[in-house]
């Protein structure tokens, strides 16, 4: 009956697509004065008000910092006193959001608290209205979700927990949301609870849910199957080289899922659904290893809602093969010290020993090694490392002393390599690293990079790989209990040659088509401490552009990074340029001027320089399409028309007479 009067009171709205939505409460003082109903937060105009209309108290917000916590994150949380007065009258408090477009398979996200022990006669309810309805009459809304004082926590009830109501019954549709506290007097007792919410989020349940959170889930193990027999035997290892693939319910969609630890996790929302699924080896190794196991139209049957499958990975060849990496979770900066990682791995099943050197920048020196028994040269340091058992990975942390300027320049690029040798070893490929990082002033905590460098010399990256690294560091004050993070690739990326690296976590990552999704689930980070990689991340990939790329072209980047339920922390877009010479120079900063921007109908562009004019400026939006091109300027000044550029992010290329460029972003707002 329930759902027939939701279907019927929300008849009228039109159905659409994907949305988010977040609110934390921050930069705001509370709602508008009465008789005022608005409460103007960052997530638009929420609406306050009370049946019966005379009630003193009002949703509004706390800042109080107490043991329990009064605020579960930031400065502010949501808060509704309880009333006092008119003993056994029902009195009700309405927090409405803004008009919220419903995603699929949506899930509304919170994190609450309360004040009383035991029942104190209050209800706690999630109800909606159509967007069509005046948000303050209550005879719109209908009850989703009801608690009270002993059901809203199963914890102690002054301590913040998360809920999870799901939206199912309203998905596309446009409608409010009201949090609803009520007081419904019990014998004794008039007065009621009090109530604090704070993180109110709206999201696809598939885009924020982990392993833990699933209804239903299939845990799928690839194995070397070191005797043939096809079993998970003790002691036979986990094999993290190679790719998930599957379908779902026949579909001609194919998903694909990597792991470099872990078990690769796939969640189930409708127990109806059936999966194709298949391991397929990484294609440099599938003259090594090969799985012919697969399984088709499965589900899970079991009680606890839980299906194991096993994929057997049998040896083809026994031989060497090592590789290594480079990564490092902080640009340099002057007269600082930073420290570059080394990754060491035996893709074989057999045991092997070798020779690792390290090429430093000539700039910096080396103040410390982890690694004992190195031999120390002018430039670096080489390594022999023995008994690398089979799968197994090792690391060595190098700290660098960056000098003080003007030795190097904000702006100066170093760059470090690093090969690693084995008698024998059947794929040379991954055998040499290199990582190029800026020199900057301040350190940004979540920051997209790729390890060439901004500027690549074209002719010297003919059939390469584009190696990114996503870090991330919790800034927050508690700890992040897991971590998404999301990036779709840029349309002249490959996206059938992806390839995941490594990471400092585990992690589930999903590829679907262009869209990469990394899910550290209980990953438990806590606050960054820093000078250390407490509280820090990184994943890495690597990649290759479509063919066809040629001089000029840039290759945008960006990720979105996601702790708990918090909004995304856009991290910065790394730009690939492919150069003819690294010797051409580029325009600085201070020899440009690019303003407004953020821009609306119009953005001058001023070239500081007598000697030479603009020649050329295009817009590049973030798929790297040419959205504006203006070529034979032939002057040092030109004001371009934006006004039929949509609202979002770009890149500006400006290019000189003398075949300088430089590559700025540009808001349009």
């Amino acid at each position: 009956m329930k759902k027939q009067l939701l279907l019927f009171v929300l008849l009228c709205l039109s159905f659409v697509s994907h949305a988010q939505f977040f609110e934390g409460f921050e930069n705001t003082i509370g709602p508008n004065a009465l008789p005022s109903t608005i409460w103007p937060l960052n997530s638009g105009d929420w609406t306050v008000f009370n049946t019966p209309t005379d009630n003193p108290q009002r949703w509004s917000i706390t800042t109080i910092n107490e043991s329990p916590d009064y605020v579960y994150g930031g400065e502010n949380a949501a808060f509704c006193n309880r009333s006092n007065f008119a003993a056994n009258e029902i009195i009700e408090n309405y927090l409405v959001t803004p008009v919220i477009t419903v995603p699929n398979d949506p899930i509304l996200s919170f994190y609450t608290r309360t004040f009383q022990l035991g029942n104190q006669g209050t209800k706690f309810q999630i109800k909606v209205a159509p967007a069509t309805a005046n948000p303050t009459d209550p005879n719109s809304y209908v009850l989703l979700q009801e608690w009270d004082e002993t059901t809203l926590s199963d914890e102690y009830f002054s301590n913040y927990v998360p809920k999870n109501v799901t939206l199912d019954e309203v998905v596309g549709l446009d409608i409010y949301i009201a949090f609803v506290m009520k007081r419904d007097p019990v014998a004794g007792n008039f007065m009621s609870d009090r109530w604090l919410i704070d993180n109110v989020g709206i999201n696809s349940n598939a885009a924020i849910y982990h392993p833990n959170n699933c209804d239903e889930k299939f845990i799928l193990k690839a194995f070397l199957d070191t005797n043939g027999n096809s079993i998970k035997d003790d002691g036979e290892p986990k094999f993290i080289y190679g790719t998930y693939i599957y379908q779902i319910n026949n579909s001609t969609t194919s998903l694909f899922g990597y792991t470099t630890t872990d078990d690769f996790i796939i969640c189930n929302s409708n127990s109806l659904n059936t999966f194709d699924i298949s391991y397929q080896v990484f294609d440099n190794l599938n003259t090594l290893y090969s799985c012919n196991v697969n399984y088709s139209d499965v589900s899970i049957q079991n009680d606890d809602g839980i299906a194991t499958l096993y994929f057997p990975v049998n040896v083809i060849n026994a031989q060497n093969n090592v590789s290594i990496n480079l990564y490092t979770n902080q640009n340099p900066r002057a007269a600082s010290n930073y420290t570059i990682n080394l990754t060491y791995k035996n893709k074989s099943n057999t045991t092997a020993s070798g020779k690792i050197t390290f090429t430093k920048d000539n700039l910096v020196t080396i103040n410390s090694i982890s690694q004992t028994g190195t031999l120390n040269s002018t430039d670096g340091f080489t390594f022999d490392y023995i008994n690398l058992e089979p799968f197994e990975t090792r690391h060595i942390s190098v700290i660098l002393s960056v000098p003080n300027i003007p030795t190097v320049e904000l702006g100066d690029y170093l760059t470090h390599s690093a090969t690693i040798t084995v008698d024998n070893d059947v794929d040379l490929n991954d055998n040499s690293s290199s990582i190029t990082n800026m020199v900057v002033a301040a350190y940004d905590p979540n920051d997209k990079m790729e390890s060439h460098g901004e500027k690549i010399v074209f002719d010297t990256f003919t059939d390469d790989y584009l190696i990114y690294t996503i870090r991330f560091e919790n800034t927050g004050n508690a700890n992040a209990e897991f971590i998404r993070i999301e990036d779709t690739l840029n349309t002249q990326l490959d996206e059938n040659t992806f390839e995941f690296i490594s990471s400092s976590h585990e992690v589930n990552v999903l590829k679907n088509a262009s869209k990469l999704t990394f899910y550290f689930s209980d990953v438990n980070l806590p606050p960054s401490i820093p000078d250390t990689d407490i509280g820090k991340g990184y994943l890495q990939f690597k990649i290759k552009p479509k063919p066809g790329f040629a001089v000029g072209d840039i290759i945008p980047n960006t990720a979105e990074i996601y702790f708990d339920y918090n909004p995304a922390i856009i991290t910065n877009t790394f730009n690939t340029v492919f150069v003819e010479t690294l010797n051409s120079n580029s325009f600085s900063k201070q020899n440009i001027l690019i303003y407004p921007n953020p821009a609306t109908s119009n953005v001058n562009i001023e070239l500081n320089s007598s000697d030479e004019n603009i020649h050329s400026i295009q817009v590049v939006d973030m798929l790297g399409k040419i959205v504006l091109n203006q070529q034979n300027i032939t002057s040092n000044n030109i004001t371009i028309n934006t006004s039929l550029l949509s609202k979002g992010i770009y890149l500006i290329k400006i290019n000189s007479e003398n075949n300088n460029y430089l590559v700025e972003k540009l808001i349009i707002k």
